[in-house]
């Protein structure tokens, strides 16, 4: 929440007018409930009291998360709104619990990790084609897919907590990559949070894995690596933070890493499902390019950057959590994604 009421004002102007322009409905459940579960990393919850304010509403895609700036008329401060459609949301929320349903083992033998998940049947493979037809033709209502799958006797008390954990923390994710975006809109914030120094490495990685993307898509697609590198750095300092109990700072690091890689993954995992969907049959349009990055760069880019931040022992999986996840995903490809008809 802006601190002062002239922003605060400014603020809800601002987003008056972008829920008018674009038909956003009110989602006052969803909204309520994110807005607890930011409050449950005082990390987070403080950038985002600092710079700006989170709103959530129901509105069809492609537009599933944006961040509206301007300047106050009255102090000429940077004024920013971040906005969430609830479908993209709830539509993350109930394809990992639909996933998180399939395992039926999650224990440790010693500090390895013993997994087991069975194959969807029929019924939940259409339970799936509905969360991604409901999310795709914008008509998600506001108490869809209430009924969590993961309560099921069947699935492991400590598989719940991870899938549950980490599609909170995904949800978070996405929220901190507005956030991101809203910082970059000042020079001296961005800088003193140190993000601009990774822009060299961000094109490392670009010239490597798409050495003919063009000139504009290329800047685009920095922008929005930018974002999730420093969404990612803003989620780990807010793990690492309410992780205090923990007094050794390389267990604490690591234990933060891989909690955010499952977050990650039902982030990446969630908003590429849902990017085959929309995008459709546009990827076979000569020239097609995606607005933002593959979802599969957008991860691995992120996993390298945990990786740094925590920097784990080299017998430490980080990903482990994010790696289960987005194999129990692939049970469920989709028909581009068997052509490979995306990126």
């Amino acid at each position: 929440m802006h601190r002062k009421e002239c922003c605060r004002s400014c603020a809800g102007q601002l987003y008056d007018a972008f829920a008018a322009a674009n038909g956003v409905r009110p989602d006052a459940a969803f909204e309520e409930k994110l807005l607890a579960s930011i409050s449950r990393y005082p990390r987070l919850e403080e950038y985002l009291e600092q710079w700006t304010e989170v709103r959530v509403g129901l509105m069809p895609p492609p537009n599933s998360a944006t961040i509206l700036k301007t300047s106050c008329p009255i102090c000429e401060a940077l004024v920013s709104v971040i906005f969430v459609g609830s479908p993209l949301l709830r539509a993350a929320e109930s394809l990992f619990d639909l996933f998180g349903s399939l395992v039926t083992r999650w224990e440790y033998v010693g500090s390895q990790l013993m997994f087991e998940a069975r194959k969807p049947d029929e019924g939940e493979m259409q339970r799936f084609e509905a969360i991604v037809s409901e999310y795709t033709h914008g008509e998600i209502a506001s108490d869809s897919f209430s009924t969590p799958r993961m309560s099921a006797p069947s699935v492991p008390q400590n598989a719940r907590d991870v899938v549950a954990r980490s599609i909170e923390l995904g949800q978070l994710w996405i929220v901190a990559h507005e956030l991101s975006h809203a910082l970059q809109s000042s020079v001296a914030i961005y800088t003193d949070l140190g993000s601009w120094r990774d822009r060299g490495w961000i094109e490392d990685i670009l010239n490597y894995e798409f050495p003919g993307v063009g000139e504009d898509t290329r800047a685009n697609w920095a922008i929005e690596l930018d974002a999730d590198v420093k969404a990612t750095d803003i989620m780990f300092d807010a793990l690492f933070d309410r992780m205090k109990t923990i007094e050794n700072h390389t267990m604490r690091g690591e234990t933060a890493a891989g909690m955010l890689c499952g977050g990650l993954a039902v982030a990446m995992e969630a908003i590429y499902r849902l990017e085959v969907a929309v995008i459709g049959e546009e990827v076979r349009h000569e020239g097609y390019v995606p607005e933002h990055p593959p979802s599969h760069l957008r991860w691995k880019s992120n996993v390298e950057r945990t990786g740094f931040l925590s920097r784990p022992r080299k017998d430490v999986d980080l990903a482990c959590f994010g790696s289960i996840l987005g194999g129990i995903s692939q049970r469920f490809r989709t028909r581009h994604q068997e052509e490979r008809k995306l990126y």
